[in-house]
């Protein structure tokens, strides 16, 4: 079995396995879910049960000035000018493990586009 960013396992499913966010500490990714009661009617579970909140200081991203702004780019208002942070969410899975997986992994994906865009072009 591999093992995700986060450290566990991930069966048979295929996530991608970046080495991006491997050197960064997976406590200063925040992750924030809330707790719905069962509903009174089908199907028994609020719409936002599985809701997941990912919030990442930008200094902790370990990218430059240049990269930073392809980032912002890419981001566009998932990104805090303000408090020089990320934020983003995920409903997209029927599963908290599955969005937290989901949003790690996008946030991978515009690191590693960032660093290849702004290396592209300074080349």
């Amino acid at each position: 079995m591999r093992k995700s960013t986060l450290g566990s396992t991930m069966g048979s499913r295929s996530y991608s396995t970046s080495s991006v966010l491997a050197k960064m500490d997976e406590n200063l990714l925040q992750f924030k879910t809330k707790l719905y009661g069962r509903t009174p009617l089908p199907p028994y579970v609020h719409p936002n049960e599985f809701k997941v909140r990912m919030t990442v200081r930008t200094a902790d991203l370990n990218l430059s000035d240049a990269e930073l702004l392809v980032a912002k780019e890419i981001l566009g208002p998932r990104y805090d000018d303000v408090r020089k942070r990320v934020v983003m969410v995920s409903n997209k899975f029927d599963s908290r493990n599955d969005n937290k997986r989901y949003l790690v992994d996008v946030l991978e994906t515009v690191v590693e586009e960032s660093r290849k865009i702004n290396a592209e072009e300074s080349a």
